[in-house]
């Protein structure tokens, strides 16, 4: 797994936020398999795309939105013939933290940290 690990900082130290575009196939063919420790959200504004997450593919088009857990495995390609427009939201979880018990963040952000 490590050999997939994007050692990139997305955003900055003191603020771990960035905002990507990806657009296919005039900017990018996608993203290769990969992993890192900002939760991402991919946001398809245009198109069709393929997300793999895990292994498992899924086709998103216009208006779809997929959450990918830190530490998983992910690419982005094109689908078939189609061109996409969409975003890249990374983030670390430290943004969302504010010491005390979040309710949402513990059951719909964070993962169980047992994995299948």
């Amino acid at each position: 797994m490590s050999a997939y690990r994007e050692t990139k900082l997305h955003g900055t130290h003191g603020f771990p936020y960035i905002v990507y575009l990806g657009i296919i196939p005039e900017y990018t063919g996608g993203v290769a398999l990969h992993w890192h420790e900002e939760i991402e959200i991919i946001y398809v504004t245009g198109g069709t795309v393929q997300v793999s997450v895990r292994q498992s593919d899924h086709v998103l088009c216009n208006g779809d939105i997929v959450l990918v857990h830190p530490q998983t495995i992910h690419a982005i390609r094109q689908y078939g013939e189609s061109s996409a427009r969409y975003y890249n939201i990374l983030f670390r979880f430290s943004l969302l933290e504010n010491g005390a018990e979040d309710t949402c963040r513990e059951k719909y952000l964070a993962e169980k940290t047992n994995r299948s």
